[in-house]
């Protein structure tokens, strides 16, 4: 088995360049591509979304897309070919999606590492949900 493509969900946490560090290792050692894949949970489903909001959210993009050209950036620098992507909707749903659209053999997520009783580690919304229902292998780094 050969990985061609690894897509890496960011959300700009201390987790994601956690997360991104994994993946710039994997791809430089595998000669792999990666998508830098960052998504806007919508406050509201995107069908009914007031015009205001849907101009606040494009603001927002507009911010973010600095975060994700970074993170693209982290990986050119390290001689990784790399590009971004950045979507409104569910988090864990886009995740798998572009996952499975663009062909991804592995997906690289970080998790916050929220803590539950007794001081275990339990894993995030996101990267739960994305690890259940993955068809495409995933890797969770805390």
């Amino acid at each position: 088995m050969r990985i061609r493509l690894i897509l890496f969900a960011s959300d700009f946490s201390t987790a994601s360049e956690t997360a991104r560090g994994y993946t710039a290792y994997l791809a430089q050692r595998l000669g792999t591509e990666v998508r830098v894949l960052h998504v806007i949970e919508p406050i509201e489903p995107q069908e009914e979304m007031d015009p205001e909001l849907e101009d606040w959210y494009e603001r927002l993009k507009k911010d973010l897309k600095q975060k994700l050209d970074q993170d693209v950036r982290f990986f050119t620098m390290r001689k990784v070919q790399a590009s971004g992507e950045m979507l409104l909707g569910s988090r864990w749903k886009a995740i798998i999606r572009v996952a499975e659209e663009e062909g991804a053999e592995l997906v690289v997520v970080g998790s916050h590492g929220i803590i539950g009783p007794g001081g275990q580690p339990r894993l995030g919304t996101t990267s739960h949900r994305v690890v259940l229902a993955s068809s495409v292998p995933v890797l969770i780094t805390l």
